[in-house]
């Protein structure tokens, strides 16, 4: 145990938005991150009736410059009541303010760091919005029964900067768009009615650190939560729970409660921290035409409880004390057998809290390979920005998790947070669901990387790019979905990352490091990586001899009808143990619902819109027309050609006929093909496809089974082998339309088709491109010496992830 000093994030301040030094305003100094921010912890809020959500109706009021702000908005005094009303979480170009600009590399102003009121050209959407302003106000009750406690308040997510105010008086300021900020209001707030005001700035230096490949939006986007809680209380927590390496069947949680007394008064010693650890089960399931599946796991019962003694804590002090158990025959966290349990806290029987964790271990082999609980996993995954053609950025939780059952149902199952810690709820989702997760630091300086401006070499940007990452480690630490950090994205490869490396290392060891930036085998990370290398660079990366694994962070470019060399890429994956999976670019398209405004100009329109519009049409310069469009999915989350792909070449099953039998292999990690059932169909042409059902027996990870067919028909004709846990097909269905057929293909979690034995197929000589051509329904087709199974329908098809052309 050890006495520390609670402090603030930054340096105070109680003007008004004036400028901090001289003539430089608060949002053009990249030394100044915030004023009076609270320290970051782990995202834990107390009981709900210690929390009273400020999401909803604010008054609000656009300006396209900061000259243009109402500047005394934030006195009660000031009348708001011709203002507009919007809704919180949003962002504010969803509601017809500004303009939507998407921009991958360029920023979207005048680039000279930390300066964003540079005038650039005319013709851009910045040079009559130099950079605009979001007045926000409320007034909120103060609940009765938080008399005496610590007020305190969360902001999830605002971009990209804010000053609040309560009853007139400056609590402070923040940058980090991605990263909660908190504020303590204990002095600003009074019983009853108060009034709260947040000024928005679109752009600041944070900006320079946000230049990531999206659409440019602003406000208010994630929840804003007041809470109380007592003076002393349990500030953070971070619960390190492992696997005993020598049989990973131990649970080992390494634990730390970091215990603050805000108070006025010393506290002695005497207070006790009560804990209790149990098991939670879990049933998921889900259907839909976007996919289908379930999620269960039985873990019920208490694995502990007890008391903890507190030492003396000083006014305005910190104590810090551990937990430190071994738990014999625990239920391991994996993305395939997603095993929780909920460790539940009080101080003195107060302020109950409850977070997750999962008992998980991460390791890096010899070979290069990363061990999930002791065996080599490989990591088949998507990135994933959030965004919705509705909702923008402000995702709200139901599509949060509606992406993750997608993702699920499609056999994937790592998602790397491009390029900034996603909501909170979203790890939460990963956490249960059993996804494991790349978070990524808020750090992408793209348009200026490798350039004189490149501000991962710039000293006085050190403290932005630790404090960043950082923040992110310390939201999320607890997360067991969470197997490795990243630095961040495309921004350079200067010493302030080497410092961000340190700093998470020196904090958190448990997982490794990526970055895409540094040259293979740079010291500052853990792993190799690169983005959109061809195939034959991707093998001869797997032949090397070394211990450091390589993570493909951007593979698969979506853009378009296909993935392109996508079998191969997973092939050459499998080939080496240090090639250890990569993630597909992307998850889903960026447009926004927008209609037309004249000019050839669409404005968004949430929910009413005729058209989905990308860059280029909302009047937005600079930009990369609709090379936002990239995802597997559609923004309306429906589902493409390319995600049936995805779901057939991340399949964790593999089937191969011989001699009259079939072979299945099991190609998890951890979990057991335990009550599949086997679907195995004779295709024929023009339809009525008979089918058989078959239990197959359970087959441990990384094993095989081997059943016999059960018809010659089956043994030598043309077959499509089906299997699913959870689909069963009506036992009256004994034949299959091509629909039918479809439908099944959708539902099951993996398939293979074999070609008869002696079936003639139509060749087609070996060639860059294949010609469209007739395919007739029920027949096999082949193209580049290759057999594909027959179309549902009659029509002309090119091979998926091929050009058609002549």
């Amino acid at each position: 145990m050890k006495t520390v000093r609670a402090f603030l994030f930054s340096v105070m301040c109680l003007a008004p938005a004036l400028p901090l030094l001289g003539d430089v305003p608060d949002w053009e100094n990249e030394e100044v991150t915030g004023i009076n921010k609270e320290a970051p912890r782990a995202s834990v809020f107390p009981a709900s009736d210690k929390t009273l959500s400020l999401n909803g109706d604010w008054k609000f009021k656009f300006s396209m410059t900061p000259d243009e702000r109402p500047a005394d908005f934030f006195n009660p005094s000031y009348s708001v009541s011709g203002w507009d009303t919007v809704k919180v979480p949003s962002n504010w170009q969803l509601y017809g303010y500004g303009t939507a600009i998407y921009t991958n590399v360029p920023y979207p102003f005048k680039p000279n760091p930390p300066k964003v009121m540079g005038e650039p050209p005319k013709n851009w959407p910045a040079y009559r919005e130099r950079n605009s302003v979001g007045s926000y106000r409320r007034d909120f009750n103060l609940p009765v029964s938080w008399k005496g406690e610590q007020v305190m308040i969360r902001f999830d997510g605002v971009e990209s900067a804010f000053y609040v105010w309560v009853n007139g008086r400056q609590v402070g300021y923040s940058e980090d768009s991605y990263t909660g900020a908190e504020f303590d209001l204990t002095p600003h707030v009074r019983p009853g009615r108060n009034t709260i005001a947040v000024e928005v700035y679109r752009w600041s230096d944070g900006s320079y650190l946000e230049d990531q490949d999206f659409l440019r939006l602003s406000g208010i986007f994630r929840d804003v939560t007041l809470f109380a809680q007592p003076q002393t209380h349990v500030r953070d927590l971070f619960l390190k729970a492992g696997l005993d390496r020598e049989d990973y069947t131990t649970g080992v949680l390494d634990g730390t409660f970091t215990i603050r007394n805000s108070g006025k008064k010393d506290i002695p010693a005497g207070m006790k921290l009560n804990y209790s650890i149990d098991g939670i089960s879990t049933k998921l399931n889900w259907e839909g035409r976007n996919g289908s599946g379930r999620v269960q796991t039985d873990n019920r019962g208490r694995l502990d409880s007890g008391t903890l003694e507190v030492p003396p804590i000083p006014s305005g002090g910190e104590v810090q004390i551990s937990l430190n158990r071994k738990f014999p025959g625990v239920k391991p966290w994996t993305a395939e057998t997603p095993n929780l349990y909920r460790v539940t806290y009080s101080l003195n029987g107060k302020d109950t809290r409850s977070v997750n964790i999962g008992f998980r271990s991460v390791e890096i082999a010899d070979n290069g390979a990363v061990l999930i609980n002791g065996r080599a996993v490989k990591f088949k995954g998507v990135n994933r920005h959030e965004a919705h053609p509705d909702y923008g950025r402000a995702i709200p939780r139901e599509v949060m998790e509606k992406d993750v059952q997608i993702i699920k149902a499609h056999n994937i199952s790592t998602v790397r947070c491009s390029h900034y810690p996603n909501h909170p709820y979203f790890y939460e989702l990963c956490d249960r669901y059993g996804l494991y997760v790349t978070d990524e630091a808020n750090c992408e300086a793209h348009g200026i990387r490798n350039s004189s401006m490149d501000i991962s070499r710039k000293p006085s940007w050190k403290k932005a790019h630790v404090e960043r990452n950082m923040s992110m480690v310390h939201r999320s630490k607890n997360h067991p979905s969470i197997v490795f950090w990243s630095l961040g994205n495309e921004s350079g490869n200067g010493p302030n990352f080497e410092a961000a490396a340190a700093a998470i290392r020196a904090y958190d060891t448990t997982r490794p490091l990526h970055y895409c930036e540094f040259p293979h085998g740079h010291k500052a990370v853990d792993m190799d990586s690169a983005m959109y290398p061809p195939v034959d660079r991707v093998e001869n990366w797997g032949k090397q001899k070394t211990s450091r694994p390589f993570f493909v962070c951007e593979y698969a470019h979506s853009m378009g009808n296909a993935l392109g060399n996508f079998k191969e890429y997973m092939d050459a994956f499998e080939s080496s143990p240090r090639m250890v999976g990569g993630a597909i670019w992307d998850f889903v398209d960026q447009s926004l619902r927008a209609n037309p405004d004249g000019n050839g100009i669409y404005k968004p329109a949430p929910f009413k819109g005729v058209t989905q519009a990308y860059g280029g049409m909302f009047g937005d310069r600079p930009n990369q027309a609709n090379f936002c469009d990239n995802g597997i999915i559609l923004g309306n989350r429906n589902t493409t050609a390319k995600t049936k792909e995805v779901k057939k070449v991340y399949q964790y099953m593999a089937f191969e006929r011989k001699d009259g039998s079939l072979s299945v292999r099991n190609k998890y990690f951890h979990k057991p093909l335990k009550g599949y059932t086997l679907y195995l169909v004779s295709l024929v042409p023009g339809g009525g496809h008979a089918v058989e059902r078959m239990v197959l027996p359970e087959v441990p990870p990384g094993k095989s089974a081997t059943v016999n067919l059960p018809s010659a028909a089956m043994r030598t004709g043309s077959l499509m082998v089906l299997a699913d846990a959870r689909f069963k097909l009506p036992e009256d269905v004994k034949e299959l339309s091509a629909k039918q057929l479809e439908h099944v293909v959708n539902e099951c979690e993996a398939y293979e088709w074999f070609p008869a034995s002696a079936e003639k197929e139509v060749s087609v000589p070996p060639r860059r491109r294949c010609l469209l051509f007739p395919c007739f329904r029920g027949i096999p087709w082949s193209c580049r010496e290759k057999v594909f199974p027959p179309p549902s329908k009659m029509g002309c098809f090119p091979p998926s992830g091929m050009a058609a052309g002549i």
